[in-house]
């Protein structure tokens, strides 16, 4: 079991704090279901080559699933099965860009434009998917095959956690916050 803690918000006002810990209780409800780790178990992970050599070691699904619920950081926390969360809200949308993450940093910023128009789902989705490129999966940028791509371990895994909240916990499903 993972437990989901938030150490540290920064730029988030009252409601869109409400809102913030609703996603995360999104994140912590999802990645403990049954439905989680058999969509992991399942999953048809794309590891990335580059002239015939691994640039993502190509893990096995319950290895990626292990690392996942160990909660393993390359920033310091050391498999405590807890998601330790430093998320900070910024000016700026940068386009379709939600937010991102700093190598080596345990810091996750998130775009005030793009966080007022996501759905608690959606920001769980971006959650997740920044906090796997703590644990150390990458993705390929663009141009790469958008399928690829999003079989990549933090696009499947975010896009997952959203698909499963708006599933089995609907009524977590929330809108802005304004």
């Amino acid at each position: 079991m993972i437990t989901v803690r938030l150490i540290e918000s920064n730029g988030y006002d009252a409601p869109r704090l409400l809102k913030l810990h609703a996603s995360l209780a999104i994140i912590s409800n999802v990645m403990n279901s049954p439905a989680f780790m058999d969509a992991i178990f399942d999953a048809r992970f794309h590891f990335r080559r580059s002239f015939s050599r691994w640039i993502d070691k190509p893990y096995s699904n319950e290895t990626v699933y292990a690392m996942l619920m160990r909660a393993t950081e390359a920033t310091g926390n050391t498999g405590s099965y807890t998601m330790e969360l430093h998320l900070n809200l910024i000016d700026g949308s940068n386009g379709s860009v939600k937010g991102y993450g700093i190598p080596n940093s345990p810091e996750i910023y998130t775009y005030k434009a793009r966080f007022d128009e996501m759905t608690t789902s959606e920001m769980a989705n971006h959650i997740v998917h920044e906090w796997t490129h703590k644990l150390g999966f990458t993705h390929a940028e663009y141009p790469m095959p958008l399928g690829k791509r999003n079989m990549s371990v933090p696009y499947f895994t975010g896009n997952i956690v959203e698909i499963l909240a708006d599933t089995y916990f609907p009524l977590q499903k929330l809108n802005n916050y304004k």
